[in-house]
């Protein structure tokens, strides 16, 4: 039994020793194989870099598989994993700590265009843009590679350069004149002259941002005398009368129309009692303290409203990113009562014989108006709206002799 164990203790030995003899000998197989020794000269301005590194005999028989380097780590960065650039990590991890050491030296970051909006036309000045410049990655990481299946000599940093954001032409894009409506004021006072003038300047130069809610009564504010609003003609319950502001309604019915024209949403408009004589039937915008001028800007572009005062006219323009369409406002009439004639008293004339004319009348009108799009010659017609315009009656006064003249002024 003891011989029998000894014996087998022997063989236990024996093979563990072998397994061990083979084991180190598969070692010093491998330590022979070892890596594949390589170099490259890299350039960078007047600095050489000299860098030496071996490369598995695997990754080298793959490459000499796809025909290099460069092709076999171009089908992997292919697949989406990584860039030709990040890759490089895979050959050899200070190829790519040296690139990012040298990134930021070459980076000078790109300047973008700038839009300077101004109050007088042609209300935009431009600063063009300027395009930056960086370390192309992709370029040097493919060069590393063909320089080291022996494709070219060495490798040389390069730059590229790197485009701007936002450029001048997307500006001039984006300020394109959209519409553009003027009304005139010929015949106004001073004072509606003056008001016209102080309500516009409050809106030029307005910037309506995307789905933005612009609102005439909150830009302009009240009409007050100590925000420098004079007393003129206003239009009170269908009757002309004096009060602070007027004329504030001209500057927001060419606004009306100007928005209109320029595809706003117009979300709150009243016509007034009496049809002004400065724009057509249902074209007009009133405002008071209880009523406001309302639109929104459906773009996905801000719209930039200008106003200018010239020659006794007001104009808004509209300027913002077209949309192609053209458009245009017309009007029908539905019904125009006719006015009467009166005397002083408001009473009707059957006959205005021994009457002298002190107001002339005005019928009324029942109109509609509507907007017209034409979109690459596609024509649409839509209903805006409907206004009621009250008459305005002729009145008369009494014509006396000269005999019952001389009887009222006696003493």
């Amino acid at each position: 039994m003891k011989k029998q164990a000894a014996l087998s203790l022997t063989l236990f030995l024996f093979l563990s020793l072998f397994l061990l003899m083979l084991s180190l000998s598969a070692f010093s197989v491998r330590a022979e194989i070892g890596l594949i020794n390589k170099q490259l000269t890299l350039k960078d301005g007047e600095k050489d870099f000299v860098f030496s590194f071996g490369v598995s005999p695997y990754l080298e028989r793959k490459a000499r598989e796809k025909g290099g380097f460069y092709h076999l780590f171009k089908e992997e960065a292919s697949k989406g994993y990584a860039t030709l650039y990040e890759s490089l990590y895979n050959l050899n991890p200070k190829f790519l700590s040296f690139c990012k050491s040298i990134e930021q030296k070459y980076y000078i970051p790109p300047k973008n265009a700038k839009l300077i909006i101004e109050k007088s036309y042609p209300f935009f000045r431009y600063e063009r843009e300027d395009k930056g410049k960086e370390l192309d990655k992709e370029a040097l990481a493919r060069d590393i590679l063909l320089a080291i299946d022996g494709k070219i000599p060495c490798v040389k940093t390069k730059t590229k350069s790197v485009e701007s954001e936002i450029t001048k032409e997307m500006l001039l894009e984006q300020t394109a004149l959209k519409a553009s409506f003027t009304t005139a004021f010929f015949t106004s006072g001073e004072n509606r002259c003056h008001n016209i003038a102080l309500a516009s300047s409050m809106i030029n130069g307005c910037v309506v941002q995307p789905k933005e809610e612009f609102s005439f009564n909150r830009l302009v504010g009240k009409r007050e005398k100590e925000r420098g609003f004079r007393d003129s003609t206003v239009i009170l319950k269908g009757k002309y009368t004096e009060g602070v502001g007027g004329g504030i309604c001209q500057v927001s019915t060419t606004l009306y129309n100007c928005a209109l024209l320029g595809g706003m949403d117009i979300k709150q408009v009243l016509g007034h009692s009496l049809l002004p004589a400065y724009v057509s039937p249902s074209r007009d915008a009133m405002v008071s303290e209880y009523s406001d001028f309302v639109f929104i800007n459906p773009d996905d572009y801000p719209v930039f409203i200008f106003s200018e005062i010239k020659d006794k006219t007001i104009t808004f323009y509209l300027y913002g990113k077209k949309d192609g369409a053209r458009r245009s406002i017309e009007w029908e009439k539905i019904k125009a009562p006719p006015f009467q004639n009166k005397d002083e008293d408001g009473n009707p004339l059957l006959s205005t014989e021994g009457y002298d004319l002190m107001y002339e009348g005005k019928d009324g009108l029942i109109s509609q108006s509507f907007l017209i799009t034409d979109i690459h010659g596609k024509k649409t017609k839509k209903a805006i709206r409907k206004d009621f315009y009250q008459k305005s009656d002729a009145i008369y006064a009494k014509r006396f002799s000269d005999k019952e003249n001389k009887a009222q002024h006696s003493p």
